[in-house]
């Protein structure tokens, strides 16, 4: 069979193409492709694969001193906010250097980007910092941070000199395990746990929607958006049902 003649199939139907169908001549395309999926996660749902490779990394390092913990994920950090400023901003003199820059698993992957974030989380239950701090020191934090947050954002996008969007940004430091800590304090209460289901539901089934939607219709930016939460919300729905029976599907 012709390649050009082979669908495009979901990865699970690759990788049965690819053991049983035929597992020599082909498709080193759809193997490749699989392995990229993987590793570097499918569209924005990347970050799957980035914790799963960060867990790994942390697991590794469990053995190690908070303190030599905390030094890693501040270089690797700091090492990936400076490959994604370096690139955007085409600092680096050497084509080669600055053309990788701009690939985004180079900068947004398990080692530099979601590696710090897993590390502090752990370091933070660890020593148990949300019992040690105020609401009040985590709300303060949380309004600072989004404040450097929007500034950055503000910054970069009013940039003539840059040219991409950015997932590695230095405020994220400080956001981030700020409002990580602020939700610690507060005592929500309600059905939290059909909130986070429905949250993971509509997270994991949106781009199936986006993709159905495309392809029946030909709604413009807003109305899509729109449709797509609607559907998501009522999909998500029965997937929780479904997932009363099948745990592993949220």
């Amino acid at each position: 069979m012709d390649k050009k003649t082979i669908p495009h199939l979901p990865i699970l139907d690759d990788f049965v193409r690819l053991l049983l169908v035929s597992p020599i001549r082909a498709d080193i395309y759809r193997a490749k492709k699989i392995i990229q999926t993987l590793i570097l996660g499918y569209r924005h749902l990347w970050y799957l694969a980035g914790l799963i490779v960060s867990a790994l990394l942390l697991l590794t390092m469990k053995n190690f001193k908070s303190l030599t913990i905390a030094s890693i994920a501040v270089a690797t950090f700091l090492l990936g906010v400076l490959i994604q400023y370096t690139g955007n901003y085409h600092l680096a003199e050497n084509k080669i250097l600055d053309t990788q820059f701009n690939y985004d698993w180079v900068h947004r992957n398990g080692l530099l980007f979601s590696l710090p974030y897993i590390s502090l989380g752990y370091l933070i239950n660890k020593h148990e910092i949300h019992k040690k701090i105020s609401l009040t020191t985590a709300v303060t934090a949380s309004i600072v941070g989004l404040m450097l947050l929007t500034l950055e954002s503000n910054f970069n996008y009013s940039s003539p000199i840059n040219d991409k969007h950015f997932d590695n940004m230095l405020s994220l430091a400080i956001i981030c395990p700020a409002i990580f800590l602020l939700f610690m304090k507060i005592n929500i209460q309600g059905r939290s746990k059909n909130i986070a289901l429905y949250s993971s539901g509509v997270f994991f089934i949106h781009p199936f929607v986006i993709y159905i939607l495309g392809e029946v219709s030909k709604l413009q930016a807003t109305a899509l958006t729109i449709a797509t939460i609607f559907i998501s919300l009522i999909a998500s729905y029965f997937l929780i049902k479904i997932n009363r029976k099948l745990k592993f599907i949220l």
